[in-house]
Formats: structure tokens, C-alpha cells, sequence
């Protein structure tokens, strides 16, 4: 698949660590893993849990073209490549939906966006 150029693999952190406890180590044991088995190195990088990890951006900058949070929502030209909002397309939205996210009306993505939030709140103080 990533030979076609029609997909990427990101780099999600080896253990899925906890944002805060998110190492250069962790980036780096992720990137070994995934090129010894298909022999690139991930140029992207998908936040465990969604959340941005603010004193990891200079090592994000250095290793990945652009990193992705959980933050549902447009990049427009000029966004900050570490900070990618992402709109997540499921096999199961109605074409309807799939449109909206098409072109930008995202509200009922948002919504699900703010409830899932707020169930890894509940689990981060768990």
C-alpha cells in the first residue's frame, strides 16, 4: 500500500504512551519498528490520544513533516504542519455527511469530537 503513494504509515509512539510522557525515545523506538518492517521511515506522526505535546514540538519538527492531533477541523494554507486538525471519514457516514465534512460543515463532527474528548478526560484523571 505505501508503495503505491496512495497511503502513508505514521508514527504513534511504539507503547501509545501518555502524552505527557511522550520521549524522543518513544518517536524514534516507533520509526526503527516501522521501517525494519517496510522499510521507510514515517515522515508523519498521529498524537497518541489526540492531545499536542507542546514540549515535544522541536523533536516532532525534526523528525516528521506534519503531526496530526484529535482536534476535528479544516488546515487551511499556513497552519502549523505540528498541529493538524484532522476530519475523520467512517464507512458508515451517510453520503449527506460525508459531503458536509467535504466541504467544511463539520458540526456533528465536532459534537462527537467534544464527547470523546471529554470521555479521555474522565479516563486521563482515572
Amino acid at each position: 500500500m505505501t508503495a503505491s503513494g496512495l497511503c502513508t504509515v505514521a508514527n504513534h509512539t511504539r507503547s501509545h504512551a501518555r502524552p505527557e510522557l511522550l520521549t524522543t525515545t518513544e518517536l524514534d523506538a516507533c520509526g526503527d519498528d516501522v521501517e525494519e518492517h517496510l522499510g521507510t521511515r514515517p515522515r508523519h506522526f498521529a498524537y497518541t490520544w489526540g492531545r499536542p505535546v507542546p514540549h515535544m514540538d522541536a523533536a516532532l519538527r525534526a523528525r516528521f513533516r506534519t503531526s496530526a492531533t484529535g482536534q476535528v477541523g479544516r488546515n487551511l494554507p499556513g497552519y502549523d504542519p505540528v498541529r493538524f486538525h484532522r476530519v475523520p471519514v467512517r464507512r458508515t457516514d451517510p453520503i449527506d455527511f460525508f459531503r458536509a465534512k467535504l466541504y467544511g460543515r463539520l458540526v456533528p463532527e465536532r459534537a462527537y469530537a467534544r464527547i470523546v474528548a471529554a470521555a479521555k478526560a474522565v479516563g486521563a484523571g482515572a
